[in-house]
């Protein structure tokens, strides 16, 4: 006979038919014989594992959470990394709370206020780690520092050279100073480069010396084109190119002023050297009185930057590490684990110093590779990509010479400052005698005399005699701007002209 016909069990209880009998199974809710009572899970089973309480309910149970926790026996630990950590931070959760481990650059803190989720960008300006007065941009884990011109470095460390390349001419020494240069000039030249041949005249009047001035004077007012009078007192400015020009042209003083002017400006006038662009491998050509220089770019030397320099010289590799020559640049090949840009360690291709001008290393496992900002490139972000003169700051005919992220003007004679903005006083100090008054040019100047004198310098007096004013034998005394006569007996008057 089957005795679970009748379906005795209640509450979802399974019947089991026995020997004249049958057995009920019940759920885990239920319990007696026949599943008719409410079984208190509760203290039956404990299923509550991260509760605060447990409650029995008919035919089942409700556990009261703990902070943090979620599921049917509060065994679930609720994800808090959901939205939050930002700027690629990794988030691990934690019992009702997170951490977000920040990525390079960036800051979290462990409370509430802001800072927490890592979207507050670290700040490595504040430290003010620009020197000599250089401009600090704070960028993603790390800064660069804008320097004044004249200074260089990564925290502007380095006041520039300005007498690399050497802008002194005719074997002057140059001297540094502050944003400057000084170049001592040799005996006979002068100038801000020692470019202008000195007159030397150690007892004037000097005659050889004032014959050249004084034909250079009647041209000037022989020509009424200013330009060409321009170009005469640019030209009196090379006084010894001139007279050996004359010395060899005996023909000169009587060729008419326009020609003796060309012939005289062809001499002395600067030629632009740098017009067939001599220099290689982008070389920055600056002109000069009948030569030129070669400024190169980083990686060239040679008078021409046609040499590619030896950057394995002396080698930079540590630890036994070989060295390989590139442009501007080189690479080792390590040795017995070692690492990095000169296998100086064991850990990582990367520290603080691999990229250079703010640019971010990534260790690639077996080599690095640098992320350069938009001004640099190369291997380590070493070289400027010379955009510097782009902007052509240099002023007056200057040249502009790319020096790693900034430039330096390299002016012509008659002008200075750092954009060739000036023009030089030619007029200090005074080269006018007599209380003759300096008019200043561009790289000339011109006297005008007080009356009785002349000459380029007005050191020449007049000689008031010359046209022989004074009559019937009377003896002429010259004076300032003016003449006495010693008239002879029975004659008087200025010129002797009235009887006495």
């Amino acid at each position: 006979i089957d005795e679970c016909a009748s379906a005795p069990c209640q509450n979802g209880g399974t019947c089991v038919d026995l020997e004249d009998a049958f057995r009920c199974d019940c759920p885990t809710a239920w319990e007696g014989d026949l599943c008719q009572f409410d079984a208190d899970e509760c203290q039956i089973q404990n299923p509550c594992i991260n509760a605060m309480s447990c409650t029995n309910l008919v035919g089942d149970y409700h556990c009261k959470c703990r902070v943090g926790w979620m599921g049917k026996n509060c065994d679930q630990n609720i994800n808090d990394c959901v939205g939050q950590c930002q700027h690629g931070a990794t988030c691990i959760d934690l019992v009702n709370d997170y951490h977000c481990a920040c990525q390079p650059g960036f800051t979290g803190k462990s409370d509430h206020i802001k800072g927490r989720d890592c979207h507050t960008d670290i700040d490595e300006c504040a430290s003010n780690p620009c020197k000599n007065g250089g401009e600090c941009v704070d960028q993603v884990n790390g800064y660069r520092c804008i320097c004044p011109v004249g200074i260089t470095g990564h925290e502007c460390e380095n006041d520039y050279d300005h007498c690399n390349p050497d802008p002194c001419q005719n074997g002057a020494p140059c001297f540094k100073a502050q944003n400057d240069y000084y170049c001592h000039c040799p005996e006979g030249w002068q100038g801000k480069n020692c470019s202008q041949a000195k007159i030397v005249c150690d007892s004037p009047p000097c005659e050889s010396v004032l014959k050249i001035r004084v034909f250079i004077v009647v041209l000037w007012y022989q020509l009424e084109e200013a330009e060409a009078r321009h170009q005469v007192y640019a030209a009196n400015m090379d006084i010894v190119l001139i007279k050996q020009e004359l010395d060899t042209n005996a023909n000169a003083s009587r060729d008419s002023p326009e020609n003796t002017v060309m012939r005289i400006v062809k001499i002395v006038a600067d030629i632009n050297d740098c017009k067939i662009n001599p220099c290689e491998n982008g070389g920055t050509c600056v002109d000069k009185v009948n030569s030129f220089q070669c400024i190169c770019n980083e990686g060239w030397e040679g008078a021409l930057c046609s040499i590619n320099s030896d950057d394995c010289a002396p080698n930079p590799c540590r630890n036994n590490g070989s060295c390989i020559d590139r442009v501007a640049d080189f690479e080792c090949n390590c040795k017995n684990g070692w690492k990095g840009k000169t296998c100086t360690s064991k850990d990582s291709h990367c520290d603080h110093t691999t990229c250079k001008n703010g640019g971010t290393c990534q260790d690639m496992g077996s080599n690095f590779a640098c992320r350069c900002p938009p001004d640099f490139e190369g291997t380590t972000c070493h070289i400027a990509k010379q955009t510097a003169c782009t902007s052509n700051p240099c002023l007056n005919g200057g040249t502009c010479v790319n020096t790693g992220d900034y430039y330096q003007c390299i002016c012509r004679d008659g002008f200075e400052g750092n954009h060739c903005q000036d023009d030089v006083n030619d007029c200090s100090p005074q080269p006018c005698y007599n209380g003759g008054k300096c008019i200043d040019g561009i790289n000339w100047f011109l006297c005008e005399c007080a009356n009785g004198f002349t000459g380029p310098d007005c050191r020449i007096n007049v000689n008031d005699c010359a046209s022989n004013p004074c009559g019937y034998g009377a003896t002429c005394i010259d004076g300032i701007g003016d003449y006495q006569c010693l008239c002879p007996p029975g004659r008087r008057g200025r010129n002797c002209n009235s009887k006495s």
